[in-house]
């Protein structure tokens, strides 16, 4: 009798092992951290793979162009090509930006010749009235690219995709791209000196860096758990702007088809898809964004802000005005602040 236990004993022992090694792996599957996000493990509910790259199409976003915008770049490299998401109601904010800080020549002391462009990009729409604006806009200043999917705050990463695939097929000799929101002001010269000075951009994405992010599971900002099964987010950029060059967004490009992708855009552009394409990031640094408020006016003037986000039309002009004529105001206002 003895020995027949021990020789059941002798059986049972590796089949505990394979149930505990299978137990341990799968508790692991769902507590991924951003330190150890491997887009090779886990499968979603539907069985297509999560997070990885397969041999064959997983999303059927189109790439077909409604407004193709082909003659923005045409004849022209810009030093840097801005991407900007917007909606028919925000006439008022694409206006503004047209005639203020994306006038690079007219930025006081100044003086680098270099040539911005900028996109204005759309989705379609049900309402034949947001139609027509759009299309009358485009008549009237040719900086709008409308892609073929419904233009709403839960496709915005098919906006973006359909950005980045307007850059690769017309406009791929821009030095940098940036992808930013329509309620953004950007200091285009402190911008520019940043970018001359970090050569190693390459492969990178420059940005607002969130690191151990998690999903929420409701609200404005909430992802299914069926749609992202894991507690943490991969290292992302926050989506008021971000920006690389273009082979490095291409290669976000090349892995999308295959990936399943989730309407959190900043998430899944700069995070799941970046990780995906071996790409990663590179923050501003400390204080030149503050992503919690808006900027004061004096800190573009003063060159301590990058960029500012929550900026109406009328925050637009008014610093812009600043800039331009009342620098003095700002600059004896940072004397003061020196000598105290």
């Amino acid at each position: 009798m003895k020995q027949l236990k021990q020789y059941r004993w002798y059986i049972m022992a590796p089949l505990l092992l394979v149930i505990v090694y299978i137990g341990v792996n799968r508790f692991n599957t769902y507590r991924i951290s951003t330190t150890s996000f491997s887009p090779s493990i886990v499968a979603s509910s539907n069985s297509s793979v999560y997070g990885t790259t397969t041999s064959s199409e997983l999303n059927t976003w189109k790439t077909d162009l409604i407004i193709s915008g082909q003659n923005i770049c045409r004849n022209i490299k810009p030093y840097l090509l801005i991407l900007i998401l917007t909606i028919p109601k925000h006439s008022e904010r694409r206006s503004v930006i047209r005639d203020t800080w994306t006038r690079v020549n007219e930025w006081p002391n100044f003086k680098v010749k270099i040539t911005v462009k900028h996109v204005f990009l759309f989705g379609t729409y049900a309402d034949n009235k947001e139609t027509n604006q759009v299309l009358a806009e485009n008549d009237k200043y040719s900086d709008i690219v409308v892609g073929n999917f419904v233009d709403s705050y839960r496709n915005l990463t098919l906006k973006v995709l359909t950005g980045l695939y307007w850059v690769r097929r017309y406009c791929p000799g821009a030095k940098f791209v940036a992808k930013i929101d329509d309620d953004i002001f950007v200091n285009i010269p402190l911008l520019y000196n940043y970018l001359e000075a970090i050569p190693q951009l390459t492969w990178k994405i420059l940005g607002h860096l969130v690191m151990n992010g998690h999903p929420d599971r409701a609200g404005k900002y909430s992802v299914s758990h069926k749609s992202y099964p894991f507690n943490f987010y991969p290292d992302y950029t926050t989506g008021a702007m971000y920006i690389a060059k273009p082979e490095t967004f291409f290669a976000l490009l090349d892995v999308a088809p295959r990936a399943s992708l989730i309407d959190m855009e900043d998430v899944c552009i700069t995070g799941i898809l970046a990780k995906l394409a071996n790409v990663s990031h590179l923050a501003y640094s400390r204080g030149m964004y503050l992503p919690t408020k808006p900027a004061a006016p004096c800190e573009f003037v003063n060159n301590t802000k990058l960029l500012s986000k929550d900026y109406s039309a009328n925050n637009v002009r008014e610093t812009w005005k600043l800039i331009k004529e009342d620098r003095s105001k700002c600059l004896q206002k940072k004397m003061v602040m020196t000598k105290k």
